[in-house]
């Protein structure tokens, strides 16, 4: 077969001037240096809800519960749980979901008829966790599987994305492949996501890597070779999505493309029509069959996912799951809400607090896609694919911007409707938009070529967006691996292991010296371990940098203070606590004791 010579969109040919190592040298390394990003930050977390143990891991107790023939977690449910009056209070079954980072844990699984469950998906158990212990005998941790998942669908995304460039957009030289690669990692918050990789980013990473597979599939069909094996791969590929993250239900409309070309070919080639609109359908039904299987067989309806009997910090039974009341609000939370500002490293605070709807639970710590990923506006320019007409023999890449734009649109319009709203969510939509950016930047090159203002105008422009882009992600995963240190110092401090607790207060001050939390926790350990001066000094940090009402804190600090002696300073911490909460019993009684020392004078403290 001869090779043809490369051509722009609209046929012209153009000649590559790079050589091969910088072709294929550059998209390569991109591809190797995100995915080590994944596996860094994945992989150097602990695990919420099992501790250090991966063998406790939600999936893995769902796996080993598959393994021995049941649907339930192979957990066992305390007696003591069994025999509360109402296992679905928050307040009774705390207890029970115990601490973070401790083994052990029922928090967010679902209680029913003396078993627990998972109302998250089975797909990543039955895909992964299962398979990996049937075959080596070990436990997989839930940070490895999303950074597993995470580099599938990332390099699934990027493999995508070069075969556009190379069909379509020769003239884009190496250097733009890497830069855009780059963008497809890292842009689209996967590294926020994979500083918290537990049970809840599972399905989430799972969805991502099977979504991205099925637009690679499409991309693949769409080039006519082997046309039923290509649907079967799309129409795999989704289901498992939709099987991973219900709320990716309406990605299955990106395979009406292989069921268009089938019905165009009905006539002239009745059995490949046929065999590729089984090829697409029959994957994704079965998956969602046997999903409502599996609902039915647990809760004894096809509809439920375990939510109604889920052990959380909220009456979930209760709860409106989804309403057009809450559209706007979450609309507006994933899109425009932006992020507070610091002087100090790393610069990102959370959004301040909204007013939510009526039924909605709130929002954890999420960004708008505009203002913290500015680079996704780039998508906006495939548009010019459709508007132009020096475009119009472009049908395949016109099809494949058009099904990334469905899935983003898809999965938020579906989660538009839910009553949360979180920054993990975001990971839902944001690869397929930044994918769809990512050809914008080669449509932007190609409509400059020849320009060299206009190129350079362009480049400059989304060149910026994209270090803005990478910037707030890094930021904000330093930001969000910070709390997870305060949340694992917590625990170690509750647990009675201060050594484990004070390394990672000092890791929580070192990566946002900004935030009081962790010199906080670390000024209690100091109290409790009788370390006074330095308790004083660290609770006076955390004071510096804590909310106005932070009464507590001066209690905690006039305490050690007084232990090191230093009355008049504890005084005046006391002083100020009661006047932010003057009915403090605590501080007014250690207020009379510290004027009754003063008043027997020097070494009335007793250390």
């Amino acid at each position: 077969m001869i090779a043809q010579e490369p051509r722009s969109a609209d046929g012209r040919p153009l000649q590559a001037k790079d050589g091969p190592l910088a072709r294929y040298g550059l998209p390569f390394l991109a591809c190797v240096l995100v995915c080590a990003a994944y596996l860094l930050i994945a992989c150097t977390t602990e695990s919420e809800t099992s501790g250090r143990s991966p063998a406790a891991a939600y999936y893995n107790r769902l796996a080993d519960g598959f393994a021995h023939g049941q649907l339930a977690l192979a957990q066992d449910v305390p007696k003591a749980f069994t025999e509360l009056r109402d296992p679905y209070d928050p307040k009774a079954n705390a207890p029970f979901r115990g601490q973070m980072y401790s083994s052990g844990r029922m928090h967010d699984l679902s209680y029913f008829r003396g078993r627990l469950y998972m109302y998250f998906s089975a797909v990543p158990a039955v895909i992964l966790f299962l398979p990996f212990h049937l075959l080596t005998g070990a436990y997989l941790s839930h940070q490895l599987a999303c950074a597993l998942f995470s580099m599938t669908g990332f390099l699934a995304a990027a493999a995508l994305f070069e075969a556009v460039r190379r069909r379509f957009f020769p003239a884009a030289g190496p250097w733009t492949s890497l830069a855009c690669i780059l963008a497809i990692g890292l842009v689209p918050f996967i590294p926020v996501v994979l500083y918290r990789p537990d049970v809840w980013e599972v399905p989430i990473c799972c969805s991502f890597a099977f979504t991205m597979l099925a637009l690679a599939s499409l991309w693949q069909f769409l080039g006519g070779r082997r046309p039923w094996a290509w649907a079967l791969a799309a129409g795999a590929s989704a289901g498992l999505a939709v099987g991973s993250r219900p709320s990716s239900l309406l990605i299955l409309g990106i395979l009406v493309v292989p069921l268009v070309r089938a019905w165009a070919r009905r006539r002239d080639r009745p059995g490949e029509a046929l065999s590729v609109a089984a090829a697409a359908l029959v994957p994704p039904a079965a998956v969602l069959g046997a999903t409502m299987w599996y609902n039915f067989a647990r809760f004894g309806s096809a509809a439920e996912f375990g939510q109604r009997y889920q052990l959380a910090g909220v009456r979930t039974p209760t709860l409106r799951l989804f309403s057009a009341d809450y559209l706007l609000f979450n609309l507006n939370t994933y899109l425009l809400r932006a992020p507070q500002w610091t002087r100090d490293f790393p610069f990102v605070g959370p959004p301040r607090l909204a007013k939510v709807p009526v039924g909605h639970v709130g929002t954890d710590v999420v960004t708008g896609l505009v203002p913290s990923i500015p680079f996704a506006l780039v998508a906006l320019v495939v548009a010019l694919l459709f508007l132009r007409p020096r475009w119009r023999d472009a049908a395949r890449l016109k099809t494949i911007a058009a099904a990334a734009a469905w899935t983003c649109a898809a999965v938020l319009g579906v989660l538009g409707f839910f009553c949360g709203a979180t920054g993990r969510y975001e990971m839902e939509f944001a690869p397929a938009l930044v994918l769809l950016a990512a050809i914008g930047v080669l449509v932007l090159e190609d409509a400059t070529r020849g320009r060299r203002a206009a190129r350079l105008l362009a480049r400059s422009a989304w060149l910026a967006l994209l270090a803005a882009s990478v910037a707030f992600n890094a930021l904000s995963a330093v930001a969000q691996r910070s709390r997870s240190e305060q949340a694992q110092g917590n625990a170690a401090f509750n647990a009675g292991r201060d050594a484990s607790a004070e390394a990672h207060y000092r890791r929580a001050i070192w990566m946002n010296p900004s935030s009081g939390a962790g010199y906080a926790g670390l000024g209690l350990l100091y109290a409790q371990t009788n370390r006074f001066e330095a308790g004083a000094a660290m609770l006076a940090k955390a004071l510096d940098r804590a909310p106005p009402n932070a009464s507590a804190l001066d209690y905690y600090c006039a305490f050690c203070l007084y232990k090191s002696g230093r009355l008049s300073e504890a005084e005046a911490r006391l002083q100020a606590a009661l006047a932010i909460s003057p009915d403090f019993p605590l501080a007014r009684s250690a207020l009379e004791e510290i004027r009754a020392a003063m008043a027997r004078g020097p070494g009335a403290v007793h250390r």
